[in-house]
């Protein structure tokens, strides 16, 4: 059994506290949060230990694994914290909104053997599996994608939450504008800044599609977001497949290899933000 720790006692922390009491693999132990009064009322509904600070927490608990559920502009210096005392990290997404420093944990993780793996809010699959029709049954050749966000964690949660569910991993530049291939079809993707909300259209030639995801939750506001599916499906497929990294070295190396996979389209999805200057 894998004794675990909450960094953050938000309403992910006790999404994801209600998830751990049905895995048998892992042992919430502890939680770790900046301030004491809510630390100690999230301690005493899940009976743990609560500390301040999270480097005296791991070394007392022994803790092998950090869910990390704290504010996005915190999650750069606690995973750093964590990988330097040989925790592997399950973390909300995203790790980091700043380039550099996403290549600097993605390094500190190779050079200690650890593993980060991200949580993603799972918004409802009904729009994402419209849109994978739209696109597989649309002929046109000119298929787009735009992206409306009010600002970069929203735009990077969007752009990655739609690259995974569409089963894509690249994104490429031709000229000046970017493409994704889907089914075998090139998609160009746009991003722009929104004061109406967060939401996507689909276009092609003849065809226009706006309903695909117009409900989009408020990315700052998780208690919008459908929290079943992911407490029934992302995190359980997360905690399933951190079930045997301590004692199965082939499955330590094959999550690895997943941690990079994640990094590389983290670093994608931020380059191209970055490229197109939108939240400046």
């Amino acid at each position: 059994m894998i004794n675990l720790a909450i960094v953050g006692v938000g309403k992910l922390a006790n999404v994801c506290a209600q998830a751990l009491t049905l895995q048998k693999e892992f042992k919430l132990v502890a939680a770790c949060n900046h301030t004491r009064m809510r630390l100690q009322e999230f301690c005493q509904s899940y009976n743990l230990n609560g500390y301040l600070d999270i480097e005296e927490m791991v070394k007392n608990e022994q803790i092998q694994a950090l869910l990390i559920c704290s504010p996005v502009n915190t999650h750069y210096s606690y995973i750093k914290i964590g990988l330097n005392l040989n925790c592997n990290i399950i973390c909300q997404a995203p790790f980091s909104l700043d380039y550099a420093l996403l290549q600097d944990l993605h390094k500190l993780s190779r050079q200690t053997h650890t593993v980060i793996t991200q949580i993603d809010y799972h918004y409802s699959e009904q729009y994402f599996n419209q849109l994978k029709k739209a696109i597989i049954q649309d002929n046109a050749q000119k298929l787009k994608l735009e992206l409306y966000a009010q600002d970069l964690e929203c735009c990077y949660l969007m752009l990655t939450t739609v690259l995974k569910l569409v089963a894509c991993n690249t994104i490429h530049k031709e000229q000046d504008a970017y493409y994704i291939n889907v089914f075998n079809k090139k998609v160009e993707i746009t991003l722009n800044k929104s004061t109406e909300g967060n939401y996507f259209k689909f276009k092609a030639e003849n065809y226009y599609f706006n309903d695909v995801l117009e409900t989009f939750a408020d990315i700052h506001n998780p208690s919008q977001a459908n929290l079943s599916i992911f407490n029934q499906k992302e995190f359980n497929i997360v905690i399933n497949s951190y079930s045997l990294l301590l004692s199965d070295q082939a499955k330590l190396i094959q999550a690895q290899a997943n941690s990079n996979d994640e990094f590389t389209l983290s670093l994608k999805v931020l380059k191209l933000i970055n490229d197109l200057n939108i939240f400046e």
